[in-house]
């Protein structure tokens, strides 16, 4: 509260006796100050200090009221009684241009807060038993329940006071339609509550993402709040648009009210976190697609989609809610096959939409009413009741000079045959567009949309999605589209811009350009290339594609550029040893390519062909799958200080073999092979990440005991 004047007290008296609570101001902040006020007190009466931009007085206790943000400075203060033990209380200070506003629970509220609505503040004083000028922040906090049917100002709305009632379990304002404006973000300071319903109303605007701070509700109920006074339409305005996603923060949550009359266009998939719902009412609203996310609702046991404009199929995923007793999808724009899990729910409603294979006597009612969001106008039926069907307003249509894009749905009429035709509109409609006859080169499909790539003809068919082919609901039509395009530049088209290719490889450009024109039927015929690309040369090449057409206009050039990877190359020479020296096969070899590391993916192996003379074979494959090998032979000798053993004379003298090229395609073999059967030892790769070498070891105990061994370093 706000004192003038100031009495000095003596440190030794002052005693703390209240908890400080804290209330911003509203963004409409006064400066201006009530000249005095009077506080009695009934031991001994001092004066308080309003100390301008002070800071917050704080004291202990062990009852704390929230902070109401955004709370609202009173440009005049009423006379208020405080009742304390003490001789003087605590002095506060009072600051009108900060944020905030020292207050403590036993503080006489201030009645600016409730921004004048008469029915907060007669309610209070009912639940209190106090008049508004008595009554202290804690006897607001303690109030447990609200419950207000008999607001009879077309002015109300909720202030943010509401968020003073902190100890709210229950709060229901319902029915009259005369509580208009937005739900508070203060809303959400009231943490307690489990119970929470507006409907009914004339309220607008979203729902604050601070309705996820009530994680203690179990109902909440916000329905019909766009529905007018006389009940025959909706607002334009009222309570909708997107659901938060703080709403997933609502796990106790077993009741969800939304729909009858409102305008929410679509639920989050935080929606899925809410596993004790168990009723979900979103009818008569303005959702187009639901998430995938509700099949997480295990315990749901009614769910009411209907009169809304959903347009998508019903989720075989949703099968999982196998505790549920109520499904009602009637009156939107569902498409597609019933799946098989709807047909063990008691009580299923899906009649006003484009489904179809639903069970007989199942689901669609006996004299089912249209459905006032989606359909265009009802006449007598004129085909066989009970069906779907679709017609084309014209079977010739002709596009106005330079369209090239349609919506074939524009050219569509949809029908569903009960006792009276029902026709529903264009934004309900999926199709699928396929070419019947014309240049299939000339018009390309996406969805609903057709687009004319040529001057021409086409003739197209159009079906509507998941309804085609089935009996009695067949719902295609055919219709031919006339365009008369001025003539456009070719256009050059590249698969890629960038290609590497191994040296000596084939390469032909037209692998990777193609030219289209809207006139031109020869335009390939017209591209022109600059630049050679040598595949056998390694490096880099540059390819520019430039194309024009028979009436000079030209095409934007691409540019193809193109590397030529080189094979890697091999550099090693024959070695000659001696029984019983260490031999490591990579010690002199060279490779020399692109890949930096390529000396880490040479593969080593050895063939014995006699017991001296050995074949060892180096492989290596590039990042980009060139390959090279390189063969070299290596000759042991016996040193003279060793007996050399008898040597089989049906051994052929081996003879030196030609030098193995770099060439992948040319296979390595020797002039002279063994006609005695060769011992064949595999030299094993390196499984040692930390050696780029796979050493050999090629040691000869004897002349006729001769082995290859492989040493890792």
């Amino acid at each position: 509260m706000f004192l003038k004047k100031k009495k000095i007290i003596s440190a030794s008296l002052v005693v703390v006796l209240m908890t400080t609570f804290t209330i911003p101001t509203f963004a409409e902040e006064t400066d201006v100050i009530s000249e005095s006020e009077t506080t009695t007190v009934e031991t001994t009466s001092e004066e308080k200090t309003a100390t301008p931009n002070s800071n917050d007085t704080t004291a202990e206790t062990n009852s704390t009221i929230p902070e109401i943000p955004e709370a609202a400075v009173a440009p005049e203060l009423e006379t208020k009684s405080i009742k304390s033990t003490e001789t003087a209380p605590e002095e506060k200070a009072a600051t009108p241009n900060s944020k905030n506003i020292t207050t403590e629970p036993t503080d006489i509220v201030d009645v600016s807060l409730f921004e004048n609505q008469q029915w907060l503040i007669k309610f209070t004083e009912k639940a209190t038993g106090k008049t508004i000028a008595n009554t202290t922040y804690e006897d607001i906090a303690a109030i447990k329940t609200m419950q207000v049917n008999d607001i009879s100002s077309l002015s109300a709305f909720i202030p943010k006071a509401i968020g003073l009632y902190t100890g709210l379990e229950s709060l229901e304002i319902c029915y009259k339609r005369n509580l208009s404006g937005t739900i508070p973000d203060e809303i959400g300071n009231l943490t307690n509550l489990t119970y929470l319903r507006l409907m009914g109303n004339s309220l607008n605007g979203t729902i604050p993402d601070s309705i996820g701070n009530l994680t203690k509700l179990q109902t909440l109920d916000l329905a019909n709040n766009a529905m007018n006074s006389t009940y025959n339409g909706y607002r334009a305005d009222g309570l909708g648009g997107a659901v938060p996603e703080s709403i997933g923060n609502l796990t106790e949550l077993k009741q969800l009210n939304l729909g009858s009359y409102s305008n929410f266009t679509s639920l989050p998939s935080s929606i899925g976190n809410l596993k004790k719902l168990e009723t979900l009412e979103m009818s008569q609203s303005k959702l187009t697609s639901v998430p995938i996310e509700v099949k997480d609702l295990t315990s749901l046991k009614s769910m009411n989609f209907s009169y809304n404009q959903i347009n998508q199929e019903i989720p075989e995923e949703w099968g999982q809610l196998t505790n549920l007793t109520n499904f009602n999808v009637e009156c939107n724009a569902f498409y597609g096959e019933i799946p098989e899990w709807t047909y063990s729910v008691p009580t299923i409603r899906l009649s006003k939409n484009h489904l179809f294979d639903v069970p007989a006597g199942r689901g669609m009612g006996t004299t089912p009413t249209f459905n006032y969001l989606n359909v265009d106008k009802i006449e007598d039926p004129t085909v066989k009741a009970n069906q779907y069907d679709v017609t084309a307003i014209a079977d010739e249509l002709t596009l106005p000079n330079g369209t090239t894009t349609f919506d074939v749905r524009d050219n569509l009429l949809s029908v569903y045959q009960t006792t009276k035709a029902i026709y529903f509109p264009k934004a309900t409609l999926n199709t699928e567009s396929t070419l019947v006859s014309g240049d299939a080169s000339g018009i390309s499909f996406d969805g609903n949309n057709v687009t004319i790539l040529k001057s021409g003809t086409y003739e197209i068919n159009v079906e509507l999605k998941g309804l085609q082919d089935k009996t009695n609901m067949n719902a295609q039509a055919t219709f031919k589209v006339t365009a008369d395009l001025p003539n456009q530049a070719p256009v050059i088209t590249l698969s890629e811009d960038h290609i590497t290719i191994n040296q000596g490889s084939s390469f032909d450009y037209h692998d990777y350009v193609s030219v289209t024109d809207d006139s031109d039927t020869n335009i390939n015929e017209a591209l022109t290339v600059t630049g050679t690309v040598d595949v056998n040369t390694p490096g880099d090449y540059v390819l520019t594609m430039d194309a024009t057409d028979s009436e000079g206009l030209a095409a934007t050039s691409k540019t193809l550029y193109v590397h030529i990877n080189g094979i890697p190359v091999i550099t090693a020479e024959d070695q000659v040893i001696t029984k019983g020296d260490g031999f490591d096969p990579m010690a002199d070899i060279i490779v020399t390519d692109e890949d930096a590391d390529i000396e880490s993916k040479v593969i080593a192996s050895g063939e014995k062909m006699t017991d001296s003379l050995y074949y060892v074979t180096y492989e290596v494959t590039d990042s980009n799958g060139a390959k090279a090998t390189k063969t070299i032979q290596v000759t042991v000798l016996t040193p003279a200080n060793v007996e050399p053993d008898k040597i089989d004379p049906s051994l052929p003298v081996p003879k030196n073999i030609d030098p193995p090229t770099n060439d992948p395609k040319t296979k390595i073999v020797a002039k002279t092979t063994p006609t005695a059967t060769k011992k064949s030892n595999k030299l094993p790769k390196t499984g040692d990440s930390t050696s780029n070498h796979i050493p050999l070891i090629v040691g000869l105990m004897a002349l006729s005991s001769a082995a290859l061994l492989l040493r890792r370093k």
